[in-house]
């Protein structure tokens, strides 16, 4: 069941090109929607994701930039409201975020579909896993759909009990309840 929930994720990001995180120069650009369709609550403001981000990431020192951004989302209930807070933060902030004893807080990496859309070909789309992995001693970073192809991989369903191995050879593919792919990992 796992192996042809990996397959379709692996189909998934090749064909929606979802993924292709927004890494610029100088940092990882992650987000959280201000609310989501159909919900009652009030919006959450740029400055209020921003205190809770800051504790999560270590402080200002991990926090390059914030800006809140629109893009357009289907229209569903329990989809966010295609209105969210963004953050540029270092790489060890976002290592921080991922790892660290607060957790993520339901902020996720930021998808670009322009950059994927500028590729040719979805076994080219290229894929930025979250952890800085420029260490020594650590197996190079895949950077293709392709290259995941043949790699060790533990496909999950939110909300699954996972061990807290580390394995610097294993990609994780978190799945939502109704398989979608929520967030792509390394460790």
């Amino acid at each position: 069941m796992k192996i042809l929930q990996l397959t379709l994720a692996i189909s998934l990001l090749s064909s929606l090109s979802l993924f292709a995180q927004d890494k610029g120069a100088e940092g990882i650009r992650v987000f959280k929607w201000t609310g989501y369709q159909c919900s009652k609550e009030k919006p959450i403001s740029l400055e209020e994701h921003k205190k809770d981000l800051l504790m999560r990431i270590g402080g200002e020192e991990n926090l390059i930039s914030s800006e809140q951004k629109t893009v357009k989302v289907p229209t569903q209930c329990g989809l966010g409201n295609g209105t969210a807070n963004t953050f540029l933060i270092t790489e060890h902030g976002f290592f921080l975020l991922n790892h660290g004893f607060l957790g993520n807080g339901g902020f996720e990496a930021w998808p670009h579909p322009e950059k994927a859309k500028e590729e040719v070909g979805a076994q080219n789309v290229k894929v930025e896993l979250p952890i800085a992995l420029s260490s020594v001693g650590m197996a190079p970073q895949p950077t293709l759909v392709k290259e995941l192809i043949g790699k060790t991989a533990r496909v999950y369903t939110t909300g699954d009990i996972l061990t807290e191995d580390y394995r610097n050879d294993r990609i994780n593919i978190e799945l939502s309840k109704s398989g979608i792919i929520v967030r792509i990992w390394r460790g």
